[in-house]
Parts: structure tokens; C-alpha cells; sequence
């Protein structure tokens, strides 16, 4: 597992909300992730899943929704209800700009939020997008288990007895559940919000089997 390049926490700069929303419960544990959606990124989803949640976090997806707000402020409600953000920025190229959208939209969130970027190399990340030159980047090397690891080392405050080898346990664990729960749901893909949930779900029961993962509140689940 790769070490990453750095780890330090980013605080956002402050910014206006959309509207007034309740912080009250899992504010303080809530992580927004931004990512790639498709069939390629899903154990990158899985990841993130079992990561977070082990973590005692509350991981949260902007998946669609049926009313018919903008998705943008849906997007922008959603980050000023986490505490945290993380944007895997991997993708980004020809046609994957719309992380660097939601990036920039963290940054301009309260002063309370904090914003990491994530990528598979450092110099990828910057070379793809010159404006974030200085900006401290945790590297994944491009797998699952890099994810495991920068997420160990970004929230080391939080990861207590946790250990790599009990991380990547939760998040194979997971990742074998993933194909039934994706077959008993119908669904062509893992980002579709029932399926979100489930995984979720999942990921809470076997954190809480787990000797040495966090404890995350049953039943909290992060689709929105």
C-alpha cells in the first residue's frame, strides 16, 4: 500500500448556503464523496464505503433525486450538511470535469468544512488541474486499497485501534456483498441510491463485527 503524499486536512473558505439546514446528528461524522460515477469506479465506491464508515463516518452520495430542485443545489445543500469532503479527482480529464465543479463548490462552503482532494499521483492531479499547485494531495496509486490507506492516514485522528489489515478485511468483505446486493436490488449499477444504501448498511454491519473498527450509529446511511 502506497504511502500518500501528504494528509493534512483542508478547511474551506466561508460561503454563502443555499438555505438554512439543520447541522443537528451526524454533521460532525457526515463525509461528502466526489467521485466518478460508473462501472469503473464502483470498487472505488466500495472502497470509500467500507473506509468511511469504519471510520465511524457517515459517507454521503449525490445520487438523483425525484423532486425537481437543480441538482447543483442539491449538491450545495448536501456539502454544507457534511463536515468533511472528499474528491477523488482520477478521472478528471477529456470529459470527467464535473468533480472539479463540486471541488470548487466545497471550497466556497461554511468555514467549518473541511475539504480533501484525492488522486491516483500527485503530479497527475496537479498537471490536470495547475490551480491546485501547493495544494496538499493525498495519493492513492490508483487502487482500492491506496484509498484504505490515504483514508487511514487523512483521518488518523479518528481511526483509533483500527488497523490496514482490519480495513482491507471490511472492504473485501463488502466488496463480495456488493454483487448480491446489487442482484437483489435489480440495479445495472452501484450508484443508484437504493443500492447506495444498502452498501451502507452493509458496511455498518461489518464494521460492527469488526474488533477494531469504529463504531458508526445503525442504520445511518448517507443517500441523499
Amino acid at each position: 500500500m502506497r504511502t500518500p503524499h501528504k494528509q493534512r486536512l483542508f478547511t474551506g473558505s466561508p460561503g454563502p448556503a443555499s438555505r438554512p439546514i439543520s447541522r443537528e446528528g451526524t454533521y460532525d461524522r457526515s463525509v461528502f464523496l466526489n467521485l466518478a460515477y460508473g462501472r469503473s469506479s464502483e470498487r472505488f465506491l466500495i472502497a470509500y464505503v467500507a473506509g468511511t464508515t469504519a471510520l465511524g463516518l457517515v459517507p454521503v452520495l449525490a445520487l438523483d433525486r425525484s423532486d425537481s430542485g437543480r441538482r447543483l443545489d442539491h449538491i450545495q445543500r448536501m456539502l454544507h450538511a457534511c463536515a468533511y469532503s472528499l474528491h477523488d479527482l482520477q478521472n478528471v480529464g477529456a470529459a470527467r470535469w464535473n468533480m472539479i465543479l463540486e471541488l470548487s463548490m466545497a471550497i466556497g462552503t461554511n468555514e467549518g468544512h473541511r475539504w480533501l482532494v484525492l488522486d491516483s499521483d500527485y503530479h497527475r492531479a496537479v498537471n490536470a488541474l495547475s490551480d491546485l499547485n501547493g495544494t496538499d494531495i493525498s495519493e492513492h496509486g490508483g487502487t482500492p486499497l491506496g484509498v484504505l490507506g490515504a483514508l487511514l492516514n487523512i483521518f488518523a485522528h479518528r481511526n483509533g485501534a483500527l488497523t490496514t489489515r482490519a480495513l482491507e478485511r471490511i472492504y473485501k468483505q463488502l466488496l463480495k456483498r456488493s454483487s448480491s446486493v446489487r442482484r437483489s436490488e435489480g440495479a445495472k449499477s452501484l450508484f443508484e441510491r437504493r443500492v447506495f444504501r444498502r452498501l451502507v448498511t452493509e458496511a455498518t454491519i461489518l464494521t460492527q463485527q469488526s474488533p477494531l473498527a469504529g463504531s458508526p450509529e445503525p442504520g445511518k446511511t448517507g443517500a441523499s
